[in-house]
């Protein structure tokens, strides 16, 4: 059997009647600070020993040419976030292992060295990535971000950074099927400035 046909959205609608966009080839996904609109509002990172969440997701080509908000994301400032956020869709034919997403600072999916990835003040020294799957319209809970909901074969739930922190599906998934993921992202206080960069990656076997 050959493998599924694996295509990426996010949800430019609303939390109730999503509308989902197809992420191509040419889009980057964007973590901005609260007031983007066409040009990129920055993340200011906090003061002491501590963190911020980014504000918004935006799908965008490259230097945020044609931008596209996914307005059900929202940060999880001790609120329960929205389900339909990021969805995974898998055609034609069916997985044999639980998918597993996780992230790497290159498309290669070979290097995990920027400081996205290896944490920073408030984090604990955690990825700044954080995911959870979401089934159905079910919102995770207010605790999901601190792993007490998590289902992850990470050393640090939640988090994505290659296979040492990845958060794993609770099934496999069947022909024609999705997988939905509530996101978020963790700002340290010592963040170095500038644009990180990192590429999803979902891994899967298949007959």
């Amino acid at each position: 059997m050959a493998a599924p046909e694996v295509l990426w959205y996010v949800n430019i609608g609303d939390e109730d009647s999503p509308t989902w966009q197809e992420v191509g080839a040419s889009h980057y996904f964007y973590f901005t600070g609260p007031d983007t609109t066409t040009k990129r509002d920055s993340i200011t990172p906090p003061t002491f020993f501590n963190f911020r969440w980014a504000d918004e997701l935006w799908i965008a080509e490259s230097s945020f040419n044609n931008p596209t908000r996914c307005k059900s994301f929202m940060a999880p400032d001790n609120v329960s976030q929205n389900a339909n956020v990021l969805r995974i869709s898998f055609n034609t034919n069916p997985t044999t292992s639980a998918p597993v997403l996780t992230a790497y600072d290159n498309s290669s999916q070979s290097s995990v060295s920027d400081q996205m990835f290896t944490g920073g003040n408030g984090t604990v020294s955690t990825p700044w990535l954080k995911a959870i799957e979401t089934t159905g319209n079910a919102q995770p809970s207010q605790n999901w971000i601190l792993g007490t909901d998590a289902t992850s074969n990470a050393s640090t739930a939640n988090a994505l950074s290659s296979t040492t922190n990845a958060v794993t599906c609770a099934t496999t998934a069947s022909a024609n099927s999705s997988k939905g993921f509530a996101l978020a992202c963790a700002i340290p206080s010592d963040a170095v400035g500038g644009t990180h960069s990192w590429a999803f990656s979902v891994r899967y076997e298949y007959e």
